[in-house]
């Protein structure tokens, strides 16, 4: 064995030694070389040749052993290179020798940080970095991280394992940083990640920091989260809703201010957000409501501005944009006309009010007329409103009246005309709907009966009343005169004209109505005067109807048997009388009259019965009686008897005893 050179060590180092044999072996010699320890070096060649007999036998063979890293923390660890010969020299064959050699450790303890990458931000960005171990531990480590300001950053997982039973120990393991928004202009804050290990002895107690900055996504700056562009002059309101966008360091005032107050108003005059609670990001709203002015201007421009002021040097004084608002005009020039019917009856009036729908910027006049005056008249022709002052919305009575005329031309339409005139464009321009009235027609075709005078009689007594047309006629109406029972009455004259060949419409003409006796006990009989109207050239009045006029004949006929005289004689030897009889009026069916003397033993009479027919003139002609004395024989003197005649037949007759 030569001198040994160097040391082996686990970051690869190697040491030498040389072998030669002492004398000329008889046969072959072969040196096995073995390491005790191939973890920690290794021998080569594996086995050196000696040849016998020739000049091999001593020749130094170079034996090199090189460390092995084990990636633990085992310290310089000795070890032997074993030499073993093998040969058919009995005097070399079994010999042994041993070269000690140490393997210098170059493991240590520590936790490898992979560079990161990102960046963590307010805004929740993150950045991430890589953790494995130095070296092989002889036990379970635990590396356990913490931010030392939660506020700015968080880091997960907050522990790593690493060795038995969980990842390998130089496998990387990911750690994430995320940025914390903390609402406070605060800048880039530099936070400190901490990795400290526990577990294996060599581990225990090692730490490693690896700083980070959180940068700030804080500005000073009121955040508009809502606004609208349009308030009305009817009071429609526009909004605009504002927070700020950072957490002050003292109070946050912010005044609204208007630069037109004639078309709006603010509220409220201003707004407070406080410091270090949660108002400051609390949504607060402004209103502008639109002020109406009563004058046609236009929708109208106007801005808000706004004023910023605070302790906290990042808002005041602070610029705000201004908020530019539309106030819409709600005024129209127009005028207004209410209480309008729309008809009017001839005669009569109908009544509306006018006035204006917003404020002129001068004098207007709104004048009326009829299309027809025939038919309608307006007063009074022309109103005039003021123009700033309170006349422009209080109106004004105009009345139509409805023209009477006494044709019957039905119901006419005609139209008020309304014209605006004013120095005011606006009013000037307009072009106002003409108001279409119905004038209704109060004329009717019609026969007007005047005042019936008197009654008539069957004995002949007269009864009158006037004729007269109820409207104008356009030609010649003629009335065609009758009575409805001739035996009761009778109209004169039977035909009147009214129009140009006659006399005027509202000229009454007079009407004669005379009884006829009709001979016949029938009580007072109504009967009526028919009126036929015709007219070639007024169709209102053409086969017009009329109510016929209704006339009452008093009957002057009673039911009764009509004796002549006679001279009451007559005589047993003879001597007879006679007496004529008949109707005093027109029976209703035949009439029979029985006649007798109260004492047949003194007179007879002939005919024994007597019979007026109702169906001809028969009844009005007398029968004559004849009553003849009777001889009895006997001295008794002058004997008074009577005639006894009994009526039949005709109700009115029936039981008469004249």
């Amino acid at each position: 064995l030569g001198p040994r050179s160097g040391s082996t060590t686990e970051a690869g180092s190697s040491a030498t030694f040389t072998l030669e044999l002492a004398t000329d072996p008889t046969s072959v010699v072969t040196i096995a070389l073995v390491s005790s320890n191939t973890a920690e070096g290794v021998v080569i060649p594996s086995s050196v040749i000696f040849g016998s007999g020739d000049t091999t036998w001593n020749m130094s063979q170079v034996v090199t052993i090189t460390g092995v890293d084990d990636n633990s923390i085992d310290g310089d660890v000795e070890y032997r290179v074993v030499l073993s010969v093998i040969s058919a020299d009995a005097s070399y064959n079994g010999l042994v020798a041993d070269v000690t050699v140490t393997n210098n450790d170059d493991d240590s303890a520590s936790v490898i940080v992979g560079a990161y990458s990102g960046q963590p931000t307010e805004s929740g960005d993150t950045a991430t970095f890589s953790v494995k171990l130095a070296t092989d531990p002889h036990h379970t480590v635990t590396v356990v991280t913490s931010s030392n300001d939660t506020g700015e950053v968080t880091v997960s997982p907050d522990m790593l394992v690493f060795g038995s039973g969980y990842g390998a120990w130089d496998a990387d393991q990911t750690v994430i940083m995320t940025g914390v928004d903390d609402d406070v202009i605060d800048g880039d804050t530099a936070c400190v990640i901490t990795l400290a290990a526990t577990g294996d002895g060599y581990y225990s107690g090692l730490a490693t920091d690896v700083t980070v900055t959180n940068e700030d996504d804080e500005a000073a700056n009121v955040s508009v989260v809502s606004r609208s562009f349009e308030s009305h002059e009817g009071g429609m309101s526009a909004t605009f809703v504002m927070r700020l966008t950072s957490d002050p360091s003292s109070a946050v005032l912010i005044i609204p201010s208007l630069n037109d107050t004639s078309e709006a108003t603010v509220s409220p005059s201003s707004v407070l957000f406080g410091p270090g609670d949660s108002t400051w990001s609390v949504e607060q709203t402004v209103t502008v409501t639109g002020a109406d002015d009563d004058v046609v201007d236009g929708d109208a421009v106007f801005s808000v501005s706004w004023i910023v002021s605070s302790s906290d040097a990042h808002y005041e004084g602070l610029a705000m944009a201004d908020w530019i608002v539309t106030n819409a005009d709600d005024d129209a020039a127009s005028v207004i006309i209410s209480g309008f019917s729309g008809f009017t009856y001839e005669a009569t009036a109908t009544y509306f009010s006018v006035q204006l729908a917003s404020d002129p910027l001068d004098a207007v006049t709104v004048s009326f007329a009829s299309s027809d005056t025939g038919e309608g008249v307006v007063s009074p022709s022309a109103v005039v409103f003021g123009s700033g002052d309170a006349t422009w919305n209080v109106g004004q009575g105009i009345k139509v009246t409805g023209v009477d005329n006494p044709t019957v031309d039905g119901n006419a339409v005609y139209f008020v005309a309304v014209n605006v005139t004013s120095s005011d464009g606006t009013y000037s321009a307009l072009d106002v709907e003409a108001l279409t009235l119905t004038n209704y027609d109060d004329d009717a075709a019609g026969v007007v009966v005047g005042g019936f005078i008197g009654r008539t009689d069957e004995s002949g007594v007269e009864a009158s009343f006037g004729l007269k047309l109820a409207s104008d006629v356009s030609g010649d109406v003629t009335l065609f005169l009758s009575s409805s029972d001739v035996t009761e009455g009778v109209v004169s004259p039977e035909r009147l004209v009214f129009g140009q060949n006659g006399s005027a419409w509202y000229v009454e003409q007079v009407v004669t109505v005379t009884g006829v006796d009709d001979m016949l006990e029938d009580g007072s009989v109504e009967y009526s005067i028919l009126c036929a109207v015709e007219s070639r050239s007024d169709v209102h009045y053409d086969h017009l109807t009329v109510a016929p006029v209704v006339v009452t004949n008093a009957d002057d006929d009673v039911a009764n048997v009509v004796v002549s005289a006679v001279s009451g004689f007559t005589g047993e030897n003879g001597v007879s009388e006679s007496f004529l009889v008949s109707l005093a009026t027109r029976p209703a069916a035949a009439v029979t009259l029985s006649v007798s003397t109260s004492d047949a033993g003194e007179g007879a009479v002939s005919p024994a019965s007597i019979t007026f027919s109702a169906d001809d003139a028969a009844w009005k002609v007398g029968h004559i009686v004849t009553v003849a004395g009777v001889d009895d024989g006997v001295a008794d003197g002058d004997v008074e008897y009577t005639v006894e005649i009994a009526s039949s037949g005709d109700e009115r007759y029936a039981s008469l005893s004249p």
